[in-house]
């Protein structure tokens, strides 16, 4: 039997048993998880995850740190001997350090009653220490390694040094570390921290203790909390280099820990760099620049800061009269850096409270022009980059007139403004048309004209004859193959084809992009693609099941970004590049409507194998040119610029790291082959979405792949079919050697079944 087996069952007994009794006592949950087999590891696992159940979504993110720690004391293995941990919260980090016999002894004060009641259980067998307090320490106790972490936000009346940051719980076991030991302080943001957390700092400093690393958590990895945290490493020599980087990962952590120990180097990575020791800035900070300056719009302009462009640098009230509102250059700007920036109040959707009023000076700045820049995925980072706050990031008015805008001179900035009011018509236009012909058909001719007379412009349907250049492969190939066949009833096949893979590929990006930015993202795609009980789900997926798992990704995608707490996390987690093509995926609603009529046509001819004659197929194709043309114009634009590439080679040179890819965009298979910079190691051969330019990709699930086990450098496109007698069918809609292949269960659980499996699993 396997642990995963091991921690099934035990998770099956565990909730029989809490059916029966209620709530349990982690000491016997301890109990019953050694009586089931389980590791210590595992153990204290399900100790710490039993309490905070509803809000720890996954086991192996709240691993993270343990395992990042442990790789970090891997490599000083032979000077460790002693370690101590002071731990405020139902979860124990030196876990890995204690399985793995790094150290000879281990002392743990648990503040929790419970939770030291379990360990001192746990550990009953091993050279472990679990003391209540650190009074009871002995003064000897000198530990190589300090981990030290508190509950976010308890601060204790009677503690003087109690800041919410756990600056206290550092301060009581200062006097029991080495003085060649390393602290590992987990607390909050580092751009959070409190006066008092400072203060804390500036102790250690006096002490001699020096900072060595400051690593950006995740949000997720501290349990019971879904806000981002931060790993403070804290040493007596004082470093040449300051170490920055982010943990996302146990492959992140393994990767920075090697590069820590291997001491500095010049050459930034994916998710760590070295700064000087008086650079303040984390790396969230670091990143958040470099994706500005991708971001930064192109063309002459110069840097002006927004107070600068303002009549009055105070901050203005909102309960003046309309008459004097209307008569000044407004500039309405919420508090929530993710709200859209607006030039009048009644177009705000958050309440005046939340909101700056200022006065732009016409003479320096355009209101309009501002509006559109502010509102920009370059205005918007800018803006979410200078918030403040823990859990809700909030703008004050000081950082706002800080704000650092590019501004054309101001004949350009006129005509920008000009350009998007224009763009703004059209789009007003065409929805009204849209609205006249649903309640007015005896409008029908005027309507007719004005559509003609917009098609000459955009010429959409020599666009949508095209399109098979643009679209992604397979796409494209099914696209051209209904193009250019004679035969109504292949050509009608075809387009149902089409039709069925865009629905699976929609699918797959929701998926792709939820994994990317959602905290719980293995909750999700387990209800999506399970949805109900007694159904076959994801093992007999049909063409409705695609649309409503696309439906359900995208209106995730839209939640996240929506919610200010959430879409921090997923700032965090994914970083803005990511979070902004992952919000205008969950804009593709209109394009998974456009399957509907498709999806019916489906069922209704080939479902049940009917013969179709060649006028049925002819007049089914022309029926279906409105669902291409409906799928064309809400998903084009998006489709045109997300590309599928593969990445195939990394280069590695001394300006640094760069690869090959494979823009697998449309019909003909001699793929383009590009050289970009990305930061991060992506794996050889894999699947991703990448925007054009971007620095960061989004692994694509696995239900795609290329070639046949039996020919496996064939170009053809294989899509995840069904599940058969524990085998797993992919099939092929274009000319390829084997249409379809079966492959056994080990490899689907290799491939895809690790982003369905439970928290338990």
């Amino acid at each position: 039997m396997t642990d995963a087996d091991r921690i099934r069952q035990f998770a099956r007994k565990l909730e029989s048993i809490r059916r029966r009794q209620g709530k349990l006592r982690p000491v016997r949950i301890a109990e019953l998880a050694e009586q089931a087999g389980l590791s210590k590891t595992n153990i204290l696992a399900q100790i710490s995850r039993a309490p905070y159940l509803p809000r720890v979504r996954s086991r192996d993110r709240n691993d993270t740190i343990s395992r990042f720690i442990g790789s970090m004391c891997m490599y000083r293995r032979g000077s460790i001997r002693k370690i101590l941990e002071y731990t405020g919260t139902m979860q124990l980090f030196s876990a890995h350090l204690i399985n793995s016999n790094i150290a000879t002894r281990i002392s743990i004060i648990a503040s929790d009653a419970e939770f030291f009641e379990s360990l001192a259980y746990v550990f009953r067998d091993r050279d472990c220490v679990t003391i209540a307090d650190s009074e009871n320490l002995l003064a000897k106790t000198q530990a190589d390694i300090a981990i030290v972490h508190s509950p976010l936000g308890l601060k204790r009346s009677s503690d003087e040094y109690s800041d919410g940051f756990g600056g206290e719980a550092v301060r009581k076991v200062l006097p029991y570390i080495h003085e060649n030991g390393t602290i590992y302080w987990l607390t909050g943001p580092f751009s959070a921290l409190v006066s008092k957390a400072k203060d804390t700092l500036g102790h250690l400093e006096q002490a001699n203790y020096h900072l060595h690393a400051v690593v950006d958590l995740a949000p997720g990895l501290m349990l019971g909390t879904n806000i981002s945290g931060t790993l403070l490493l804290l040493r007596q020599k004082k470093p040449l280099r300051k170490f920055v980087g982010v943990l996302q990962d146990a492959e992140s952590g393994n990767r920075m820990a090697r590069v820590f120990n291997e001491g500095w180097t010049n050459k930034p990575g994916a998710c760590w760099e070295w700064l000087d020791l008086q650079d303040s800035r984390t790396y969230g900070e670091v990143a958040h620049e470099r994706a500005l300056k991708a971001m930064a719009p192109r063309g002459p302009c110069r840097m002006v800061f927004l107070g600068d462009l303002l009549q009055d640098p105070q901050p203005q009230t909102i309960d003046e009269t309309i008459e004097d509102a209307t008569a000044q250059p407004n500039l309405f700007v919420p508090k929530l850096p993710n709200r859209l920036v607006t030039s009048r109040m009644e177009d705000q959707d958050v309440s005046a409270r939340l909101v700056y009023r200022m006065i732009v000076d016409s003479t320096k700045a355009n209101p309009q022009f501002l509006v559109q820049l502010l509102n920009s995925t370059y205005g918007i980072h800018l803006r979410q980059g200078c918030a403040k706050g823990m859990t809700i990031k909030n703008l004050k008015w000081s950082d706002l007139l800080a704000l650092a805008l590019p501004l054309p001179d101001l004949s350009m900035q006129d005509h920008i403004a000009e350009l998007y009011s224009d763009i703004g018509l059209l789009d007003a236009e065409l929805q009204g048309l849209q609205s006249t012909i649903q309640h007015d058909w005896s409008t029908v001719d005027g309507v007719v004209k004005k559509v003609d007379a917009l098609k000459g412009v955009l010429d959409i349907d020599r666009q949508i004859k095209r399109w098979s250049n643009q679209l992604p492969y397979p796409l494209a190939t099914i696209y051209r193959k209904y193009r250019v066949q004679s035969l109504p009833t292949d050509r009608f096949d075809s387009l149902l084809h089409f039709f069925e893979i865009a629905a699976v590929y929609l699918a797959v990006m929701g998926l792709s992009y939820t994994r990317a930015i959602s905290v719980d993202y293995r909750t999700s795609i387990r209800n999506w693609l399970h949805p109900r009980k007694h159904t076959l789900g994801i093992k007999r997926p049909d063409f409705g099941f695609w649309i409503a798992v696309s439906r359900a990704s995208f209106k995730e995608l839209r939640r996240i970004s929506s919610d200010p707490r959430r879409r921090n996390e997923a700032l965090q987690l994914a970083g803005p590049e990511i979070l902004e093509t992952a919000s205008n995926v969950g804009r593709l609603t209109k394009a998974i409507d456009a399957l509907a009529t498709p999806k019916e046509y489906r069922n209704r001819w080939k479902g049940h194998g009917g013969h179709i004659r060649n006028d049925d197929a002819k007049r089914l194709v022309g029926e279906l040119q409105p669902s291409i043309r409906a799928f064309y114009e809400s998903s084009a634009s998006l489709l045109r610029g997300l590309k599928l590439i593969r990445l195939t080679k990394a280069n590695f040179n001394d300006s640094g790291t760069t690869f090959d890819i494979e823009d697998l965009t449309g019909s003909d298979p001699r793929f383009t082959q590009r050289q970009v910079s990305l930061d991060e190691y992506p794996k050889d051969n894999r699947l991703a979405f990448w925007l054009n330019d971007s620095r960061r990709t989004c692994p694509v699930l696995p239900f795609f792949q290329f070639g046949a086990p039996t020919h496996p450098e064939e170009t053809c496109v294989y899509v995840f079919n069904r599940i058969e007698q524990n085998r797993i069918r992919w099939i092929s809609y274009q000319e390829a050697r084997k249409p379809e292949y079966r492959t056994r269960d080990h490899q689907w659980s290799q491939s895809i079944s690790p982003y369905l499996e439970s928290d338990e699993g």
